[in-house]
């Protein structure tokens, strides 16, 4: 990653570069500058969450839990950014740290849950669900973003098997915790928007799996549904069409990346025109 223009501080391009003693021996003399926030909306905790770079995110924190909450580019907190990048390291250590943390939304609402499904970081998924269940939050899993979309709308939109497949039939949680009727500001229920558009056999599968969990359409629950969804956010973040793989580096993105790339599309090219409507 590379830091552009004014307004960096020594401990930005420390963390950037991954110098663990410089790190330290810069917030020794100066620790306040571990809550700068640069011009692209990254503190140096966020850096070192999207980095991967645990030892200098556990140095940072010595200066105050506050930084957890330090919001950055469009209200992102360290955490997300450790989930956008499949950094599970990083991610447990915020976590275990500020428990709390994991109820904090973006300014488009995301939860670090809608990140995971979005960024196709299945294991971080995997992890984040069980310590919703050890925390007894799984409410957050029915969340909604700016658009009114759960979770399991942009997992359905995806025709994403696994991650249907794990929250619907008992692996993740206990029957009934995700709300497989949800309506989204569309009035589109997940079956609605998996069968918006046809993508080959994978179809039957995905319908089969909402149906069983008792899904419906959300015209039968009288709902005035029109168009389909999701808006001008969906399939980024570094979503790239793959499988979802919390192993994979190749989805990984640098924080110039992912801020060059929402920068450059024009707001997401309204991201399949709301479910391609």
């Amino acid at each position: 990653m590379a830091l552009k223009g004014a307004g960096q501080t020594p401990l930005h391009v420390a963390c950037v570069a991954g110098h663990l003693d410089v790190v330290q021996e810069l917030l020794k003399h100066m620790p306040k500058l571990a809550e700068k926030v640069n011009p692209e909306g990254f503190s140096p905790l966020h850096i070192a969450a999207a980095q991967g770079e645990v030892e200098i995110a556990k140095e940072l924190l010595t200066v105050g839990p506050h930084l957890y909450s330090v919001e950055g580019w469009e209200g992102r907190i360290p955490l997300h950014y450790a989930v956008i990048n499949g950094e599970l390291d990083v991610m447990k250590l915020l976590l275990d740290a500020s428990p709390e943390s994991i109820k904090e939304k973006t300014a488009r609402e995301e939860t670090a849950v809608h990140l995971a499904v979005k960024n196709n970081r299945f294991k971080v998924l995997v992890w984040l669900v069980e310590h919703l269940k050890q925390h007894k939050r799984e409410h957050v899993i029915n969340c909604k973003d700016h658009k009114g979309n759960t979770a399991l709308h942009l997992a359905a939109d995806a025709k994403n098997f696994e991650v249907l497949n794990f929250l619907l039939r008992g692996h993740a949680v206990k029957s009934g915790v995700v709300e497989v009727n949800a309506l989204n500001d569309c009035g589109l229920t997940p079956l609605d928007v998996s069968t918006h558009s046809q993508r080959g056999a994978r179809d039957r599968e995905i319908r089969e799996i909402l149906t069983r969990a008792g899904a419906v359409s959300g015209g039968r629950l009288n709902s005035p549904a029109s168009r389909p969804v999701l808006g001008d956010d969906y399939d980024i973040e570094g979503g790239n069409g793959h499988r979802l793989d919390g192993d994979s580096n190749k989805g990984k993105e640098s924080l110039g990346e992912i801020r060059n790339r929402e920068r450059d599309l024009p707001i997401f090219a309204s991201a399949s025109e709301h479910f391609k409507s």
